[in-house]
């Protein structure tokens, strides 16, 4: 990918602007832990644009218990492992979600649609990034580590609205 950016945008890391964090799977062997009503996202359902509901749920001791971390309605979802690595999503509801998974939740500079496009469009820079063979595996700094041009929030937010706009009548059709 190019360097150059349109006038009055700047490049930034994606770590630099956004607050990017993974979370953590239940003990399997307490099947208990997931007799709950916390939604628990796991890096197969990030293959969904949005996501609005869980296949499973946690409950509040597995929390507890775990490294699975609370996230915002609105956050854009980066599928990590396997088959979905580089797979964007849009969390619609607060959830939980599972270590194959990395969060990103847009700072004051950024508009979170808007970032959910630009992650997307550049998913394939995430994945050149990875190392060895096999299924691949990013990690949390590598996603960090992602250049994102970046407009003004009044042009980031015009660009999310139109871009926006063009999902709902795809996901509609």
């Amino acid at each position: 990918m190019s360097d150059v950016v349109p006038e009055g945008w700047e490049r930034f890391k994606l770590g630099d602007i956004s607050r990017i964090y993974s979370g953590g799977t239940p003990s399997r062997t307490n099947g208990e832990f997931y007799i709950g009503n916390i939604p628990w996202i796991k890096s197969g359902e990030v293959n969904k644009r949005r996501i609005y509901s869980s296949e499973e749920n946690i409950s509040e001791e597995a929390l507890k218990s775990s490294s699975a971390k609370w996230v915002n309605s609105g956050s854009i979802l980066v599928a990590m492992y396997g088959a979905t690595a580089g797979k964007v999503s849009r969390l619609m509801i607060d959830a939980t979600i599972n270590q194959a998974i990395s969060a990103v939740w847009g700072g004051e500079k950024t508009e979170n649609d808007f970032l959910l496009h630009q992650i997307e469009f550049l998913s394939s820079d995430l994945l050149d990034a990875v190392q060895g063979s096999g299924q691949p595996n990013l990690s949390g700094q590598i996603i960090k580590d992602l250049k994102i041009p970046l407009p003004p929030l009044p042009e980031q937010k015009k660009i999310a609205s139109i871009l926006t706009s063009v999902d709902e009548v795809i996901e509609n059709t």
